[in-house]
C-alpha cells in the first residue's frame, strides 16, 4: 500500500481539485438547485476511473451507478449522496458556501463532508489504486443517489428493481 500512499501523495493536489469543484456545484434536493450539474459531474468522476455508469432514472433524481468489473470473486459496494442540505442561514457562513475556500489548511464549503467529501475521496482511492497497480482486487460498485437530503424517497425503488446492482454478498 506504500506505493498507493506515494500516488495519492502525488495526486494530492489534483483530488483535492476534484473535491473543490464537486462541492462548488450547488445540489440541494430540497429547492431543485443544481442536481442536473451535479449528477453529471458525479458521472465525470466517474469516467475518470473508467467505471461503467449507468444513469437509473426515478420518480425523483436519478441513481448512479458505476461498476469496474475487475472479474475478482469479491465485490465492494460504495453508497453515497450527491445532493447537500440548503445553507440556510446564510449569514452564518464566513465565505460562499457554493465556492470552496481552504483556509488553514482545511476546506469550507457546503457539502464537503456530507458527503461529496466521502464520494471523492472514494473516487480518487479507486484511482490511485489503478495508477499503481493497474487492477483492483475487488470488484467495485458505486450507487450514488441525489434525494438522501430529502430522506431517500427512490432509494427502496432502486433497490428492488435492480436487485443485482445492490446484491449483497456474504462472505463466511
Amino acid at each position: 500500500m506504500e506505493k498507493v500512499f506515494r500516488c495519492i501523495e502525488e495526486n494530492a493536489q489534483q483530488y483535492t481539485d476534484w473535491l473543490i469543484e464537486a462541492c462548488n456545484q450547488p445540489s440541494v434536493s430540497a429547492q431543485n438547485r443544481g442536481m442536473s450539474e451535479m449528477k453529471d459531474l458525479v458521472i465525470s468522476f466517474l469516467n475518470k476511473i473508467n467505471a461503467e455508469v449507468e444513469e437509473i432514472d426515478t420518480n425523483g433524481y436519478p441513481i448512479i451507478y458505476g461498476e469496474i468489473n475487475s472479474g475478482k470473486e469479491k465485490t465492494l459496494t460504495f453508497y453515497n449522496h450527491y445532493d447537500v442540505q440548503p445553507e440556510d442561514p446564510i449569514e452564518e457562513w464566513l465565505s460562499n458556501p457554493f465556492k470552496a475556500e481552504i483556509r488553514e489548511g482545511k476546506i469550507f464549503a457546503r457539502g464537503v463532508a456530507d458527503n461529496k467529501g466521502n464520494l471523492i475521496a472514494r473516487i480518487c482511492a479507486v484511482h490511485a489504486f489503478l495508477q499503481v497497480y493497474d487492477e483492483l482486487p475487488v470488484n467495485i460498485k458505486f450507487i450514488f443517489e441525489g434525494e438522501e437530503e430529502v430522506g431517500s424517497p427512490h432509494l427502496e425503488f432502486f433497490v428492488k428493481n435492480f436487485p443485482e446492482k445492490t446484491r449483497i454478498y456474504t462472505i463466511i
